[in-house]
């Protein structure tokens, strides 16, 4: 037989016992309700995200996407600034370039490589010794002189400017997860590297600019065909990209689970 010290200590750890899985249930459940709001504001949010990115490149096929960059403006203003160029070199053609594709209005901004650009540091003012345009009229020191020529400034027209600021805005965004981030960002660099590629590409084809147009007859009636379908066989695919980013949306808010 229990005395009743015993008995009563019993009891009494029972009791405690029970007292603390109470309170432990009971701050469970309510830190759940507390954080209940939070959760769901950023569950607003993250769809709010998602749904730009959605709008961005969700649905849509490779032209579509390349629509979106505005990547056939952009490809003639660069074609175009590099036949320019070469006009003025050979033939001293005057051109207004407020009147070409690549002017400031629809190409507020433009990109050049890092191995490009040059020290500010000069002591006296450049007389443009650097550049492949103008000088003598000596055809032989003009081919000199444009066989330096290379593409390095690259023009950005107006919808590839918002565009590419739209999606760094999302990028920026701390809400998004990891995955989602370096999906997108794999997309980014996959743009990025289709408008350097149009640097190479029309360095590569002035070479060859001399041969085709000899003169400025034959130059005025000149086709960027050939230099598009070389631009074209090596442009990286943006839908790869693009559906990796939706794929993962699809997965982290699949329908199913929202539901349950």
């Amino acid at each position: 037989m229990l005395s009743a010290a015993e008995v009563r200590d019993i009891v009494q750890t029972i009791f405690f016992a029970v007292i603390g899985v109470i309170t432990i249930l009971t701050y469970i459940r309510a830190r759940k309700t507390l954080l209940q709001p939070i959760r769901t504001e950023v569950f607003k949010a993250q769809l709010h995200e998602f749904t730009s990115i959605l709008s961005m490149l969700g649905g849509k096929g490779e032209i579509d996407l390349r629509d979106e960059w505005g990547f056939s403006d952009f490809f003639r203003a660069n074609c175009t600034a590099m036949f320019d160029a070469y006009a003025r070199t050979f033939f001293d053609v005057q051109i207004e370039p407020d009147n070409r594709p690549y002017n400031r209005a629809d190409c507020p901004e433009s990109m050049m490589p890092a191995e490009s650009l040059e020290l500010a540091d000069d002591y006296v003012v450049s007389d443009g010794s650097r550049s492949p345009e103008g000088g003598s009229r000596d055809p032989r020191v003009r081919a000199a002189q444009w066989a330096t020529y290379k593409h390095d400034k690259i023009h950005l027209p107006k919808v590839m400017v918002q565009t590419r600021e739209r999606l760094a805005k999302i990028l920026e965004s701390p809400l998004l997860p990891a995955k989602c981030l370096a999906e997108l960002r794999a997309y980014r660099d996959t743009v990025n590297a289709n408008l350097r590629l149009v640097g190479k590409v029309l360095t590569d084809a002035a070479k060859e600019m001399p041969m085709k147009y000899e003169g400025p007859q034959t130059l005025a009636r000149a086709s960027f065909i050939w230099v598009a379908n070389r631009y074209n066989s090596e442009f990286k695919q943006l839908k790869p990209k693009a559906d990796a980013v939706v794929a993962f949306i699809r997965n982290y808010y699949s329908v199913e689970s929202i539901m349950e």
